[in-house]
């Protein structure tokens, strides 16, 4: 079974089965004569086979829409044809690229199928910046009015504490063969919810004893039969635990969750330890070597090696590795293979469960565009009413949890999926619905969204937006935003493109990104006059180049050096000789400028209490011009080669140089680095510190 790859026939077997309302544009179909289909990730082709049937019987030939299927792997278009049968609705298949936009014009499709991809758009795509891309793209792409559907698995809010006690020997198995690798940052992509604190606050106990990590790599799968299993940890990690957990059972498992299924009945496939031969006595020598070091139990005779299934899941990678040197090949059975390659496919991603409410607010606001639709001229995506947003149970699938864990919570272990019927609408459309979802669920991330689209309804229509009825929501800290919120959308001097008020900056510890030219210095500047000390990454980088000669550094130098540290060492390196400075001399409060890599956000956010991460947006325009008239030593005066270097910094192809697409994407406020720098200090020293959010 190839579960290695998103397009293995046995993957997408599973995909088909549970397909059930996969299709949910069919309903909108109707609507689209003569229009053009999108479907982004089509999977086994389950849902586009129940679109053409449906464009098929709803149109004559001369009159049907063109159906469109993107993927970003070209292999699964093979098996979507299959499946799709024969047709004389016009298809087309598109790859993409997708660190890149979609492929299609402004304006160009109708309608946008989104079944099970946002998930993926996440863990592949760089967290959070992969959604609000997905958002910008489909807001971009979509003609004024038209529809996308979007269904994924439902998510629940993170931050909360919960506790699952694990009540079945496969739950417990799981747990010790996913975790350790789940958790390993150096295998799996927690990178953009390590700061809700996943690692520092999980505990686990077996029998009332606590076990780390090592000690749960090492357990014996006869030893989980029985006892007692308890985790505690962020609702957020234990909902995906959960999610993980459904996927190994069914895809690896074989369980196929009918109702009158026991899930006792299967055979486990964890409840044993894996063995490999290898012949070679130096490839032996060297992999004793290397499991004693990691600390791993294992035994060894005449070169048959036995260690468990969580320990060679964890180092499966590097075992094979040293085998290599030595011209070794691991033997290993079918089923310890299949279990290892799903333990790379899917048993390495963190993806996104976000609330219907967070993925209503992340997609309103991120696809908000100036398109010239409605009375505005702004648009976004926003569901039709809220009677299209719907939270599903899938029953055989919470039926399944419940017989593997206890939650405080029955709610806890109910598996949902969400649909939502989104559409590109007027802004002075989409914001009534918002606001009333908002008064129906008080979410914060819904209150954040209608601060954007209020100063967008006040600067470009002169409404007076009402924010009476935001002032119940619960929690000082969206009251206080609300008070300045109402207190600037009164000021008749803030015009300088404010946007958005989100939150409030009460921190001593602050960091400042933004791209080569934005601001950044001189708001470095203001900050430092309100006693905040400046640490500037580029002079770790500066001291680097001088120590090997490089006296007189361009910005190519600078370039390559950052990288050559981040590889050398590691991508957080910067933030580690950051950290090392604000100890060594004792700061209070400091402001670190010219974060370029996400690890090195990654690190800091770990790291520092109450770190607020500022992110400077400055038109590309004004930054040349800034670039070319402030001369310094190592930028180009070139309009090419400026705009070359700002490509260059927004997202470098290698993982070790800067990312800033992704750093940005992380930042906790954002202010306009448009002003001019008496602009920016009136505009800072006017609101006293600290700052509002300006997106």
């Amino acid at each position: 079974m190839n579960t290695q790859t998103k397009s293995g026939k046995e993957y997408l077997d599973h995909i088909a089965l549970s397909a059930n309302e996969k299709a949910e544009l069919v309903s909108y179909v109707n609507q689209l004569e003569n229009g053009k289909i999108l479907e982004i990730g089509p999977g086994a082709g389950t849902a586009l086979a129940e679109i053409v049937r449906c464009v098929e019987a709803a149109f004559s030939p001369e009159k049907r829409p063109e159906i469109i299927v993107f993927d970003v792997i070209a292999d699964v278009f093979e098996r979507v044809k299959e499946t799709v049968g024969t047709t004389d609705v016009k298809l087309s298949y598109v790859v993409g690229d997708g660190a890149k936009d979609l492929p299609f014009e402004s304006n160009s499709i109708d309608a946008v199928n989104l079944s099970a991809v946002a998930h993926e758009c996440f863990s592949y795509g760089g967290g959070y910046s992969g959604i609000h891309r997905l958002a910008k793209e489909c807001g971009r792409i979509m003609t004024p009015e038209g529809i996308l559907t979007y269904r994924d698995p439902d998510g629940i809010e993170l931050h909360t504490m919960e506790e699952a006690r694990l009540t079945k020997p496969l739950a417990r198995r799981f747990l010790a063969y996913f975790l350790p690798k789940f958790l390993d940052r150096t295998h799996t992509h927690l990178k953009e919810k390590v700061d809700l604190g996943y690692l520092e606050t999980l505990t686990l106990q077996l029998d009332g004893n606590l076990l780390n990590i090592d000690e749960l790599i090492n357990l014996n799968p006869e030893v989980l039969e029985k006892g007692e299993m308890i985790l505690r940890g962020k609702a957020g990690l234990i909902h995906e635990i959960q999610r993980h957990l459904i996927l190994f059972a069914k895809e690896v498992g074989g369980i196929k969750m009918g109702k009158d299924e026991d899930p006792d009945s299967f055979i486990d496939p964890l409840n044993r330890r894996e063995s490999f031969t290898i012949n070679s006595p130096e490839a032996i020598a060297a992999l004793i070597s290397f499991l004693e070091t990691e600390n791993i139990a294992f035994t060894q005779e005449s070169g048959k090696f036995e260690l468990t299934m969580s320990a060679l899941n964890l180092y499966y990678t590097k075992i094979t590795a040293i085998a290599a040197l030595y011209e070794e090949n691991l033997t290993l059975k079918d089923e310890t293979k299949q279990i290892l390659d799903w333990g790379t496919r899917e048993g390495e991603e963190n993806y996104f469960y976000g609330s219907c409410e967070e993925v209503i607010a992340r997609f309103a606001h991120f696809s908000l565009i100036k398109d010239g639709n409605g009375e505005m001229g702004y648009s976004c995506l926003s569901p039709i009413s809220t009677d299209h947003i719907r939270s599903v149970e899938r029953g055989k699938h919470s039926k399944f949890l419940k017989s593997q864990l206890e939650r405080t919570s029955e709610d806890a272990l109910s598996d949902r999926k969400r649909h939502i019927h989104f559409a590109k609408l007027p802004l002075e459309k989409a914001f009534p619905v918002l606001l009333n979802y908002y008064r129906e669920t008080r979410h914060p991330a819904l209150l954040e969204t209608l601060q954007a689209l209020m100063f967008i309804l006040k600067e470009f229509t002169g409404t007076q937006a009402d924010l009476d009825h935001l002032t119940e929501s619960s929690g000082q800290g969206v009251k206080g935003c609300v008070d300045l919120c109402s207190t600037l959308v009164a000021r008749e001097d803030i015009t300088h493109g404010v946007v958005a008020v989100r939150s409030l900056l009460s921190s001593p510890h602050l960091g400042l990104i933004g791209g080569i030219a934005s601001g950044k210095t001189t708001i470095g500047n203001i900050l430092n006059k309100h006693g905040y000390q400046v640490v500037s990454f580029s002079d770790f980088i500066r001291d680097e180049l001088n120590a090997r000669g490089v006296m007189n550094p361009n910005r190519e130098d600078y370039f390559e050096m950052a990288n050559s540290m981040r590889r050398t060492h590691s991508r957080d390196i910067l933030a580690r000789l950051a950290i090392k400075k604000v100890v060594g001399e004792g700061m209070d409060k400091f402001v670190f400028d010219g974060m370029r890599n996400p690890d090195e956000i990654d690190f800091l956010k770990r790291f520092i209490k109450d770190f607020i991460l500022i992110g400077v947006e400055t038109a590309t325009e004004e930054r040349i011009r800034r670039v070319q008239v402030r001369l310094r030593d190592i930028d180009p005066t070139d309009r090419v080669k400026i705009l070359g270097d700002i490509d260059r910094e927004f997202f470098d192809p290698s993982p070790d140089g800067c990312r800033l697409s992704q750093v940005m994407s992380l930042s906790d406020v954002y202010v306009n680095g448009n002003l001019t720098p008496e602009e920016n200090r009136t505009f800072i020293e006017d609101l006293k510190l600290p700052y509002p959010s300006i997106i």
